[in-house]
């Protein structure tokens, strides 16, 4: 009786043990391919000391940017905005003094009216105060590469950011709604008896509708809350604060502009509007989302044919670190 046992189980201890070796040989290569799979990085504590193994932050693509079409079109629009100033802006023909004499403030409405009701003698200082809200508006958007998240993609989000302002000077120079199309007179032109007439009747002040310094301060101010925003999820709702503060550099850009006598309000809006888009719309369409709906081919029984899968988003939430943790929460 003692024998057979003893031969039962050494049988058994022979199952195991080939069961064993099944088990370590299948987990081997899968391990490997989910290393493959998943591209991991350790992260460490305030203290210094790395974490568990098992506490893996996976990296995440933000945007995705292909610089083989990404530079190449913002080239394109690039080159065709320079030939767009001296060719088209700067192009046009002097006003007549006939259109002069048809001018009418009074038909203005009661916004843009406020143009032509201001001291033309500020006109050269707000001039050169506007010329550097500019480019200074332009440079502080790139605090977003402060960042350090920002910062190791640096290479993609300074092509996103020359690809939206190639696209918002684009708009500005080649769509109907700016100064290829519209003919609209500066507010400098109302001002009669004031201004050298070679400067008041040049065709360059045709070029009024509308506000490219507002629209490209507001392209660069924007796109760097959006693409902050997207880097920090976890901020929510407050970045519709930081898109309110974003606004504020461009306005000043826009007020500058109507002081300079060089537009009048609605193009300063219209100009705001063109260059917020802009700068949301580039990123977003440069942003890496999870495919929800996947098209595919698959076989049955019944045979082959086209197949959609549908994942639906996962809520968010955060596990708890141990069973001590789940232990303190209120009841």
């Amino acid at each position: 009786m003692l024998e057979q046992i003893l031969r039962k189980g050494s049988s058994c201890g022979r199952r195991f043990l080939a069961a064993g070796l099944l088990l370590a040989l299948g987990a081997a290569p899968a391990g490997a391919q989910e290393k493959e799979k998943i591209d991991t990085v350790t992260t460490v504590t305030a203290k210094g000391a790395a974490k568990d193994p098992g506490d893996r932050e996976v990296k995440q693509i933000v945007h995705k940017v292909n610089p083989w079409v990404t530079i190449p079109v913002s080239a394109v629009m690039t080159a065709g905005n320079f030939y767009a100033i001296p060719n088209i802006l700067h192009a046009k023909k002097d006003i007549s003094q006939a259109e002069i004499d048809a001018l009418r403030p009074e038909l203005l409405n009661g916004i843009d009216r406020m143009a032509v009701k201001q001291d033309p003698h500020q006109r050269d200082k707000w001039f050169k105060i506007s010329d550097v809200a500019l480019p200074a508006t332009i440079f502080s958007s790139f605090a977003i590469f402060l960042d350090k998240n920002v910062r190791k993609d640096w290479a993609k989000v300074a092509l996103m950011f020359y690809e939206t302002q190639a696209v918002t000077f684009t708009v500005y120079n080649f769509s109907p709604l700016g100064p290829s199309f519209q003919n609209r007179l500066r507010p400098l032109v109302y001002y009669e008896g004031v201004f050298d007439p070679n400067l008041r009747l040049k065709g360059g002040q045709r070029n009024s509708m509308f506000s490219g310094h507002a629209a490209n301060a507001a392209a660069a101010t924007f796109f760097a809350v959006k693409v902050y925003s997207d880097y920090h999820p976890e901020i929510g709702k407050k970045k519709y604060l930081l898109y309110a503060l974003a606004a504020l550099p461009p306005l000043f850009t826009g007020y500058t502009r109507v002081k300079a006598l060089a537009h009048f309000p609605s193009d300063v809006f219209l100009g705001l509007l063109v260059g917020s888009v802009a700068g949301v719309t580039i990123p977003s369409l440069h942003k890496v989302r999870p495919k929800t709906v996947q098209f595919g081919i698959t076989s049955t029984e019944m045979g082959t044919g086209p197949s959609v899968t549908w994942k639906p988003a996962k809520k968010k939430f955060r596990p708890l670190n141990d069973f001590n943790s789940f232990a303190a929460q209120p009841k």
